[in-house]
């Protein structure tokens, strides 16, 4: 670390100063501590709705509806700075995309996602 690397609005563009971190020299351990800079995190609300009705055709019977939403107001869920890909490191110092935060939500594992509702009708007999 060779200067300060807190941003005073931190963003999408620019989530921390890569200008403050060096390469130390060769065969040297470097003054930066481990996991100094903290991504975005996650924030999302997720609600569901469910109605039961009762049928009289069996006893016991019944129609259940279902209303499920995740990430209800939307909200852009970024992962870490320069995370391209599966082996992407953290934060790599030195490149062009240094402290960006390119990547929103990842669709192979469900997580992060952007607004998402389902619907589903299950029937009890």
């Amino acid at each position: 670390v060779v200067g300060d690397w807190h941003l005073p609005n931190p963003g999408p563009d620019l989530w921390f100063n890569p200008a403050a971190f060096a390469t130390p020299a060769a065969y040297q351990y470097g003054n930066s501590a481990r996991n100094l800079v903290i991504g975005p995190g996650t924030n999302q609300i997720d609600a569901s709705l469910f109605k039961i009705i009762r049928l009289k055709f069996r006893e016991g019977s019944r129609l259940e509806f279902r209303t499920e939403a995740f990430n209800v107001m939307n909200k852009p869920q970024f992962n870490n700075p320069n995370q391209s890909g599966a082996n992407a490191t953290a934060s790599s110092i030195g490149i062009a995309t240094a402290g960006k935060l390119n990547v929103a939500g990842n669709v192979a594992f469900f997580q992060r996602t952007s607004r998402e509702i389902q619907l589903a009708m299950k029937l009890y007999f």
